[in-house]
């Protein structure tokens, strides 16, 4: 891609290119005048090339640095490499379509989380004018006999293997129509030579792929289509039926929208803020809520801020830290060659804030990159550092007795500029081993506030609203069938209310399903698509059972009486919670006499049930200044 750059910037008299060689004939057939004239050539070994005459080594994927590479201005995204040889695949047979199919990786970069079946294809066997090319890496016979008995015929070409040649395997690329592929080096290819690809990416896609959208800025010719459950199945079904959409007539289903950032060109900020875990497009209205609350603050105080969304934190270490690994140079060096833009943002943020939210417990792999990350900033970089918007549990548990997993805590705690808790265990934890601490609430009453002061208030309506949220499972199903009979036959409409900027959590597909198999009487769902569909919910509702603990401040501070169902260290969360606001104690999905205690406090909630709204209420008042604790950090 930035060969042509390269010469035209710095006009080289030779460029030498240290690469396989099975890829050697890619770049002979796409710049064939600059090898002739002797301007391009290859590295063989070190015996080949007059050391004294070269002037510069580069590592090839440092180009784009050097050449100031931004989203909006990635050179040559319709492609850039070219066909050696002209494949046919349909001369001598009845089809006048080619959709080339990779369904596999090998990575061991969460390779098994992105692969896929050769028979989850299988619905391409209903178009009888297409011919299906195998394109994936590797001895594929076995699937394809198997898939041929199912009736599922995957043509195959002998002459190509792509794991000797690449070339011959770009140029069956060329051949296709349209390509369907899985997130592998299938992908890439057909970008770089403007085919078109449709590119099945999983719930939590690799870091090289934008966060959202259909559209990336390195291919225009690939549309991403996005697993939205840890099913494949919906997504697959979706494919299919875009492309009866194009089998229909409609080309622009073929490929994107040129991508478009969401991010401004240029800031006119005068300093920068980097939040990490930022969860403004991740499971529910009420997480972005809570970003909101924090960003539009940064705004006022003239930050431009950077987020770091939760999908790109598993990628950067080569291993969860150890405690010895958070001060050693070598294992921070090995996370920034792995995500050097994070580490980049942080080195050159004024303030690094961590977003904790319930993450912050035990040992686990969202605590002990967080901490890590947090430690980072202000030992080595010596940026100001807030752990903010968050409840912490050290061991899982409301005591502190393990020192081995206290030392983690106390590490990082201890030398942070800022620790803001949101629930009373939290805040207890930590003054217990002498960490400086605040106790605020949850930074979703600054926007609640902020919202409801441009927004008139809807009607109350007879709803109930339900919000899953972490730890639901298909066990505590019959549950929730049974509260929603209880609901109707106290008079209110059920309804289930999920909905997020992009990322829906996993567990209200789940409840969805779940209540679709056992209601004789169908329950209501309401994917909210924006943050004002979400308040128009929640805000009329008479009651609210929810597992988020945004969703709980937000009702209550709206004079909603709110039943916290859940589990786990979310659960010690509500308690923390309980004791600060008018809630009763969560009700644990693992209690044997759980359907009980949801009647007794349904009961008490239907009592305390408002008929109208008071959005201008004193504990909105109160709340919302607890949470804007968490602003002064900053």
């Amino acid at each position: 891609r930035y060969v042509p750059d390269v010469i035209a910037d710095y006009n080289p008299s030779k460029i030498i290119l240290n690469v396989n060689p099975k890829m050697e004939a890619m770049f002979t057939a796409s710049f064939p005048d600059l090898f002739a004239n002797g301007r391009l050539d290859f590295y063989k070994d070190v015996t080949t090339v007059d050391q004294a005459s070269v002037h510069c080594i580069v590592a090839a994927t440092t180009l784009p640095h050097i050449l100031g590479t931004t989203v909006h201005t990635v050179p040559r995204a319709d492609g850039y490499l070219k066909k050696d040889k002209t494949l046919d695949y349909k001369t001598g047979t009845d089809k006048d379509f080619v959709i080339g199919i990779s369904w596999f990786t090998k990575s061991l970069d969460a390779g098994y989380i992105r692969s896929l079946k050769l028979m989850d294809f299988d619905f391409l066997a209903k178009y009888k004018n297409i011919r299906v090319l195998d394109l994936q890496y590797g001895d594929t016979s076995a699937e394809r006999d198997d898939a041929a008995k199912q009736g599922f015929d995957v043509y195959h070409d002998d002459s190509v293997d792509a794991w000797t040649a690449m070339q011959p395997f770009m140029d069956q690329i060329a051949a296709c129509d349209l390509i369907i592929s899985i997130d592998n080096t299938t992908v890439h290819a057909a970008g770089a030579m403007g085919v078109p690809c449709w590119t099945i990416l999983a719930q939590e896609p690799f870091w090289r792929w934008p966060s959202q959208g259909d559209a990336t800025p390195w291919y225009n010719s690939l549309r991403l289509f996005r697993q939205k459950t840890k099913d494949y199945a919906p997504l697959v079904e979706e494919i299919d039926a875009e492309f009866k959409k194009f089998l229909g007539g409609d080309r622009s289903v073929l490929t994107p929208a040129p991508y478009k950032s969401n991010f401004p060109t240029n800031s006119t900020h005068s300093k920068k803020a980097l939040l990490i875990n930022d969860t403004n497009a991740c499971y529910s209205w009420g997480n972005f809520a809570s970003m909101e609350g924090i960003k539009q603050d940064l705004a006022s105080k003239d930050f431009e801020v950077i987020g770091i969304p939760p999908l790109e934190l598993p990628w950067f270490p080569p291993h969860l830290p150890k405690l010895r690994d958070f001060d050693d140079w070598k294992y921070l060096a090995a996370c920034r060659y792995r995500d050097p833009t994070l580490f980049y943002h942080m080195e050159h943020a004024d303030e690094v804030i961590i977003n904790g939210e319930g993450m912050m417990n035990g040992l686990s792999e969202n605590a002990l990159r967080l901490l890590y990350l947090a430690y980072v900033a202000k030992h080595f970089y010596k940026r100001r550092v807030s752990i903010i918007n968050h409840s912490v549990y050290p061991e899982d548990k409301q005591t502190l007795s393990d020192p081995q997993k206290l030392a983690f805590y106390h590490k990082v705690y201890s030398v942070v500029d800022s620790c803001v808790v949101r629930d009373q265990i939290s805040y207890d934890l930590l003054k217990s081993i002498n960490i400086p601490v605040q106790l605020g609430m949850d930074t979703a009453l600054v926007w609640l506030k902020e919202y409801l002061d441009s927004h008139d208030a809807p009607a109350k309506t007879k709803d109930a609203i339900l919000t899953v949220g972490p730890g639901y499972d298909t066990g505590a199903a019959q549950l929730f069938a049974d509260l929603c009979t209880n609901l109707r036959k106290n008079g209110l409409n059920p309804i289930v209310l999920s909905g997020a900027k992009w990322h829906v959590a996993q567990e209200d597909y789940t409840i969805e399903r779940d209540l679709n198999d056992l209601m004789d009487e169908p329950v209501e769902m309401i994917r909210a698509k924006t943050i004002d569909d979400f308040m128009e919910c929640l805000q009329g509702a008479r009651i609210v059972i929810s597992g988020f603990e945004q969703v709980w401040v937000m009702a209550n501070a709206l004079g909603i009486p709110v039943i916290s169902l859940t589990t786990g260290t979310n659960a010690l969360t509500g308690f923390g919670l309980s004791k600060m606001i008018d809630m009763p104690i969560p009700l644990f999905y693992e209690d044997p006499s759980v359907d009980q205690k949801l009647k007794n406090q349904l009961k008490d909630a239907l009592q305390k049930a408002p008929l109208k709204n008071d959005a201008a209420s004193d504990r909105l008042e109160k709340f919302s200044a607890m949470a804007e604790k968490n602003l002064q950090s900053f």
